[in-house]
Order: C-alpha cells, then sequence, then structure tokens
C-alpha cells in the first residue's frame, strides 16, 4: 500500500514532522514502511523551448533551444511532437535523477549531436503511469524555477507493508488514523462540496433487488445523469500516480480515488447498457461473464454476482463486467457502493485466480458503518471532476439495502491481564486513554475497561487483540524485559474433548517423540517438515484402493493451492516432494524423516516416516548403497526402548511398496511398523534411478506399549555352546515361527540367528533349507555335553511339532 505525504495531510497535519518521524513512528507500531520515495529533483526545472530545429542526423528526433534560466540557452534533443516554440516544459538538466525512470540525465552525444538535459513527460516526474508527451506546463510560471515547487507536486510517496488483518489501513485515512493515535492529533475531515439533486427521483430509471442478504449485507447506489467523459484533471491523475495508479477517465477514476482516500471499493456502470435494474444474487448453473479483463470467467453456484435482469454484470466485490462498463461514450452512470461478506469474496477471488484491489479490501473487511456517507462522497466528487462546463444531473433519493444496522462489538480488558503480558505497569485508565486515542470507547468497569470496538477495526474481538492494540500504543521500545511469573508446581494437562485431540502433549508424549527424532539423527537421517496437505495427483500416486481409510482424506473447505486440497493421511507424500527436489538438483544420496500427524476420518495418528536412497557414508572403506535391512534396524532401534524385541512379517500388502521387499514389524499382534523398498512404479514417476527405501512408525501404536525397563544382568564368565542346523521346511513357513520355536525350546537361548537359505537338488520343491546358527549358554556354569544333548533334542522337536520341519 503507497501513501502520498501531501494526500495524509488532508486528514492530519504533518507539517513539523520529518518523514524520519514518521517512517520510524509507523514501524514501531507495527506498519512496517517498505519504501521511502521522494517526487522532488533540484535539478528539474521550468523551461521555456525558443526554438525547434530538425536534428541533422536523426529523422525522428528534434533540437530544441531551451532557456531554463542561465545565461545560455541549452540544446536539448528530444523526440515528442506535442510542444511549440515557446511552451513551458520540466527540463531535467545534467545530473538530475527524475523519479519516474532509473538512471542519471547527463550530457551526451544523441545521434552525434550533444544534448544538454532531457525535456519530460508527467511520467518520467513520476506524475503519471503513462503519457503521450511531454507535460506542456500552465503559462506564468518562471523560467528556472523548480518544476516540483512551481506546480505544487513535491511530495514523499511511504510504501506500507500490512498483516491481513489490517484492512483498516488500507486507505490514506486509515494511515492518517495511525498517525493521529501515534502522535496525538487530532483527524480532520476534508472538505466535500455541497451536492444538489434534481428533482428527478432514481426510481424512475433504476431498481435495486438484494436476493442474498448474507453475501450482501448493504448495497447502494446513485445515479448521474447528463456525464461527460473525459480525462481527469490534473491534480486527481497526479494523485492516483504517485501511489501507483494509472488513470483511465474521470469517473473510473473518481472510484479509485475513493478507494485508495477512504478504503472504499466502488464500482461504475454505464447504466444505458443495464436492462431493467440491479439485481443481487448467486450466479445460476452454467453463467459465465466477460470481464473488464477481457477474459470470459465461468462462474459457480457459490459466487455471488452483480447482474441486471438478463446477466451478471459484476463479480461482486471483485470485477466489473465489460457489457456494463463505462466507455467515451456514457452519458448515465450507476454508481455502486456496497458492502459484501468477506469469505464469499474470498472464496470467487481465488477460485477465479482474481486478485483486485477490490478483492483485497472486501475480503479483509470495510467499514461497515461508512458505506453509505462513502456513496454520497463519489457522487460529490464525480460532480466536481466533470470535463463540460455543464454539471452533470444527480437523481434525487438513494437506492439502499441494509440488512441490518452494523453493531459495535464490546470487548473487556483488564489492566491487570494487560500488565501481566506486557510487563508494564498501567493503570485501568491508562489503558483506557491509550485505547482511546485509536478511536476505541472506553468505559471504566471497576477492574475492567469496556471497549466498543470501532466499525473500522473488524480484527479487533478478544482481550488480547485489545492488548496489543495498548503495547502499539504505549510503544515496544518502552516495553522493559522482565521475567515471567509462572506458579511452582504447574504440569501438563491435555483437555479431552469427543471428536477433537488433545489440547497439548503431555511431557511423557513430548520425550518420546523426542527420542526417536534424536535416534534418527543420530543414525544419520536429516529431518524433514512439510504441510500437512497434499494434493489428488500425490493421492493417485500411493495408489490405495478405496476401502483403504487412507483413501478417504478430509478436504480443506478453502485451500491455498490445488496440490493443499487434502489433508494428509500418511507422511509419505510430503516425502516423495522432498525427495524429488533434492534429485531434480542432483543429490546423489538422501535420508530424510518427518514426524508429524496423519489425519484419517477415525481420527488422527502420530507417525514418523523416513526415505533413504543411494549410498550412506561408512566409517570405514567404500560407501555403499542403502537397502531394506538398513531400514529394517532403523525400525528396530527405534521400536528398542519401547519394545524390546519384535516380530516381522512378510505378510504386507502396502501397494506403493514393492511386492518383493516389504514387511510388517509387529509387537504382540499390535502392528507398530512397515518398511519396504517403493514401488518401481512410483521411482519412475518421481525420476529416481535408484532404489528408495521407506519406512513408517505408528507413534501412537509404540508408545502405548511403554517405555522398557533396563535392567543391569552381569557377564557370564562361562563359555557358549554354538550349534548349527540345517531345517527342511515348507516354503511357506516365515522363518519368525522358526525362530519363535527355537527360542521356546530352552532358557538357555541366547541367540539365534539365519545364515543361508538352500532350495534345488536334495531338496523337495515344495521346501527349503534353513541353516541356523544357535548359541546357548547357562548363567552359573559349564553346559554338559548331556545337557547340551538334551538342548538340541528339545530344538529339533519344538521345531517340528511347531513347523513340521526335519533336521537334512
Amino acid at each position: 500500500m503507497k501513501v502520498s505525504w501531501n494526500w495524509l495531510e488532508d486528514w492530519i497535519d504533518l507539517s513539523d514532522l520529518s518523514v524520519t518521524q514518521v517512517v520510524d513512528k509507523l514501524t514501531l507500531a507495527g506498519v512496517e514502511v517498505a519504501s521511502v520515495t521522494e517526487i522532488y529533483d533540484p535539478k528539474i526545472v521550468v523551461g521555456r523551448i525558443d526554438e525547434i530545429q530538425p536534428h541533422p542526423k536523426a529523422d525522428k528526433l528534434v533540437m530544441c533551444r531551451v532557456d531554463v534560466g542561465e545565461s545560455e540557452l541549452k540544446n536539448i534533443a528530444c523526440g515528442a511532437k506535442n510542444m511549440v516554440a515557446g511552451d513551458l516544459v520540466p527540463v531535467a538538466l545534467d545530473g538530475a535523477k527524475p523519479p519516474g525512470i532509473d538512471f542519471e540525465i547527463v550530457s551526451r552525444p544523441v545521434a552525434g549531436v550533444v544534448s544538454e538535459g532531457m525535456l519530460c513527460a508527467e511520467e518520467e516526474l513520476g506524475l503519471a503511469r503513462e503519457s503521450a508527451g511531454l507535460w506542456i506546463l500552465p503559462k506564468g510560471l518562471t523560467v528556472g524555477q523548480n518544476i516540483f515547487d512551481a506546480t505544487k507536486t513535491r511530495d514523499v510517496v511511504i510504501e506500507v507493508e500490512l498483516t491481513p488483518n489490517r484492512s483498516d489501513c488500507l486507505s490514506h485515512l486509515g494511515i492518517a488514523r495511525e498517525l493521529a493515535a501515534l502522535f496525538e492529533r487530532e483527524l480532520r475531515c476534508p472538505d466535500v462540496p455541497p451536492l444538489t439533486s434534481s428533482a428527478l427521483a432514481i426510481g424512475e430509471v433504476a431498481s435495486l433487488e438484494v436476493r442474498d442478504a448474507q453475501g450482501c449485507p448493504q448495497y447502494g447506489m446513485a445515479v448521474l445523469e447528463n456525464v461527460k467523459m473525459g480525462p481527469s484533471p490534473e491534480w486527481l491523475r497526479h494523485r492516483l500516480a504517485k501511489v501507483g495508479s494509472r488513470s483511465i477517465n474521470n469517473v473510473v477514476d473518481v472510484t479509485n480515488y475513493v478507494l485508495l482516500h477512504v478504503g472504499q471499493p466502488l464500482h461504475a456502470f454505464d447504466l444505458d447498457k443495464v436492462e431493467g435494474g440491479i439485481v443481487v444474487r448467486r450466479a445460476q448453473p452454467g453463467e459465465s461473464m466477460q470481464g473488464i479483463d477481457h477474459k470470459t470467467h465461468t462462474l459457480d453456484e457459490n459466487d455471488l454476482v452483480i447482474a441486471d435482469h438478463t446477466r451478471a454484470v459484476a463479480i461482486a466485490g471483485v470485477m466489473g463486467g465489460e457489457g456494463t462498463e463505462v466507455t467515451d461514450t456514457t452519458t448515465r452512470v450507476l454508481i455502486e457502493c456496497a458492502q459484501f461478506h468477506p469469505t464469499t469474496v474470498r472464496k470467487t477471488a481465488k477460485r477465479l485466480g482474481l486478485h483486485t484491489e477490490s478483492s483485497h479490501r472486501f475480503e479483509r473487511g470495510i467499514d461497515a458503518k461508512a458505506v453509505m456517507s462513502n456513496l454520497e462522497l463519489a457522487v460529490a466528487l464525480m460532480v466536481g471532476v466533470q470535463a463540460g462546463d455543464v454539471a452533470p444531473v444527480v437523481r434525487s433519493g438513494r437506492l439502499t439495502h441494509v440488512a441490518a444496522e452494523p453493531v459495535n462489538p464490546v470487548v473487556d480488558v483488564s489492566a491487570g491481564r494487560v500488565n501481566q503480558i506486557l510487563g508494564t505497569n498501567l493503570s485501568t485508565d491508562d489503558v483506557a486513554s491509550l485505547l482511546g486515542r485509536l478511536g476505541i470507547q472506553s468505559v471504566v468497569d471497576g477492574a475492567q475497561v469496556r471497549a466498543t470496538i470501532p466499525s473500522w477495526r473488524p480484527d479487533l474481538s478478544r482481550p488480547i487483540d485489545l492488548t496489543e492494540e495498548v503495547a502499539r500504543i504505549y510503544g515496544y521500545d518502552k516495553l522493559l524485559p522482565t521475567s515471567p511469573r509462572i506458579p511452582m508446581g504447574h504440569i501438563h494437562r491435555t483437555r479431552v474433548q469427543p471428536g477433537h485431540a488433545p489440547t497439548i502433549i503431555t511431557r511423557s508424549r513430548l520425550g518420546h517423540v523426542r527420542r526417536i527424532r534424536t535416534s534418527l539423527l543420530n543414525l544419520g537421517f536429516a529431518e524433514a517438515m512439510n504441510y500437512s496437505f497434499y494434493g489428488e495427483d500425490d493421492q493417485r500416486l500411493l495408489g490405495l484402493s478405496e476401502d483403504d481409510v487412507r483413501a478417504q482424506p478430509r478436504r480443506v473447505a478453502n485451500p491455498l493451492a490445488a496440490d493443499q486440497a487434502l489433508m494428509r493421511t500418511t507422511l509419505l507424500p510430503g516425502l516423495l516432494k522432498a525427495l524429488a527436489t533434492n534429485v531434480s538438483r542432483r543429490q546423489k544420496r538422501l535420508a530424510l524423516f518427518e514426524s508429524g500427524r496423519a489425519y484419517l476420518a477415525t481420527g488422527e495418528q502420530e507417525h514418523v516416516s523416513g526415505v533413504a536412497f543411494g549410498s550412506r557414508l561408512g566409517h570405514i572403506g567404500e560407501p555403499r548403497d542403502w537397502d531394506f535391512f538398513d531400514l529394517k534396524g532403523v525400525v528396530e532401534t527405534l521400536a528398542e526402548p519401547f519394545s524390546g524385541a519384535i516380530r516381522w512379517s512378510s505378510q504386507c500388502d502396502e501397494p506403493f511398496l514393492h511386492p518383493g521387499v516389504r514387511a510388517v514389524a509387529y509387537k504382540g499382534e499390535v502392528a507398530i511398523a512397515t518398511v519396504g523398498q517403493l514401488h518401481p512404479q512410483i521411482t519412475r514417476t518421481l525420476d529416481v534411478e535408484k532404489p528408495v527405501f521407506y519406512f513408517d512408525v505408528d507413534v501412537d501404536a509404540l508408545t502405548k506399549l511403554g517405555e522398557q525397563e533396563h535392567k543391569y544382568v552381569a557377564m557370564t564368565k562361562y563359555p557358549a555352546v554354538e550349534r548349527d542346523f540345517a531345517f527342511v521346511v515348507g516354503r511357506d513357513v516365515p522363518f519368525a515361527k522358526l525362530d519363535a520355536a527355537i527360542r521356546s525350546a530352552s532358557d538357555w537361548l541366547e541367540s539365534v540367528s539365519l545364515f543361508d537359505v538352500y532350495t534345488g537338488p536334495q531338496v523337495p520343491d515344495d521346501k527349503q533349507s534353513c541353516a541356523v546358527a544357535v548359541a546357548y549358554r547357562a548363567p552359573d556354569r559349564t553346559l554338559t555335553d548331556v545337557e547340551i544333548q538334551e538342548v538340541d533334542a528339545a530344538i529339533v522337536e519344538s521345531v517340528a511339532k511347531a513347523t513340521g520341519a526335519v533336521l537334512r
């Protein structure tokens, strides 16, 4: 938002303040100043063209002899054609830096002839967005006088960056209100010329019907006849140009001026192109409209439109239609001044991809109590800037719709709470006084300040909002560091509500998550942080079946983008995007994890997921690529503090994992993790050449197991006995079953490991030979040969009974 210093002075006296004082005060109060541009240069003066001659070497240029108040005339090359000898024009002398261009003027040869400056158009002086030729100045100005002083156009333009809640500052009035509060000055109201209406009633030529009072709480319209279209007066064109608005004509310029003056968007219709009257309604199915941007916009049934009796003529709060826009031939103008519901405008503008000055203000909220007075201001200004000698006819009466009179909300705040948050020592009267400087009328009621929120501050609705306002006006620079006062013995508490997640994370739960994150960081993984949203394409890439609960995501009501329309049901899509981004940037190795919530229709779940591909750096020797067993070990490391030993099963049906390289980890009958290689179709889609391995841990299921109690066990001084067994077992028997049978054979079992699987000759086709290394040890003595033989026999018997296996 750009504001002009001269324009601000219509509202407030700034004559004794410097630009630095104003800029510093605004920034410290939270209205950040992005840039300051001075519309001034001491080396640009009024010049008189005494002679014009053709350029000797360039057909499109002329050489002008210009008097700039010095002893000698200046020779200046010029390409414009709209001047004659005797005209007064702006002249940029050697060393000038005109505000509208980004280079310095120097005396230099132009097509072989030295030019000693530049003759300027309004555009080059920052006083117009575009110009057809030189700025021909009015007669009577003093030659050699500074151009900005002579034309009273010297100014300073301040650009502020506003947070979305500060819609009240999207106008010169809004910034003036801030300055009035910060410098404790009176806000004055600019003079508006008195308006005389004709005896002709507006109801004879127009009608108004509002069918959607929720989408349009207020709508007002006025009619001007005998309008003479033409360029706006110089003061209006210059004011608009300084803040970046292009002058179009005297009608449209007034609507833009009011928008920048008081923050009220307006629209002007050519009344002769409106069929029957104005109807405010929702769009009809399949309806479309040609906008003033000359594009056809297909409307939705939720879009609010301004229509006549045959078609939509404007998208409410966003853009007018080409079919009813004012042109050079317009003689009757219908002015619209309305209030539209912010959510309605925001959804329509977002869906259509249209962000306009009007939608920017409507979707943030305008001053609801000033709508009709702003309409009167617009009518008065439009009458005052007409191009003809005959004033336009203003139809008497106004067609208005007000669903309900706007009500100023009341918010209570206590000085004690303000002081507790800000570390100040303000009294109740101090708080009321500081709020009063912002136009917030307050009444002290005991220890409370009862504040009536003004209509131009729709962002203030809670006591904490008023506390922030007190801090801004009191001065952030006056807030001293203070130690917070917290009651001893406080513990985390969760507030459980049906259908809602707990409000906070308990200390124990937070400790569990931190332990898992720390373990992954120690294992060489980097942490990724992604949005909790993804798009339809991400959903389809996973290939989930329709009955999978993860294939039924919750939809975001008003997504910021198409690829953020769904709440994530798994952390994998975000990791895949991070993976694809890093691969596209030629990363050869990657190990990422993310911890966060998955949002399922059945509730929220805490997960930790990770992906790895490429080589992993080893401490000794050459690097090697990540593989399935690396991530299997990662999961076992994460699970060990909670579950101890876990059971693995190859019975995994995740569609996004390779059918032959995937497994599920169980503790008892509870699935706690999944590990596998991403399906080759997914890696091809992501343009990743090497295999990508993935793990996912259900943190909720894991932590419910509780932490393992770690006990000290002394190292035994007695030797272990090692035995190798080769069991012939059915191919459909998982090793986990074989392992469990071996371990159940004796309390002396210390370790069981599979070191070979053989299929082929000497083994039936439906069987496989599993070679297992077993170690057992007694804690209090060396096992005898008889005891060893008994354990060997027990193992063979237990395995045969559990799996039907026989020794090979």
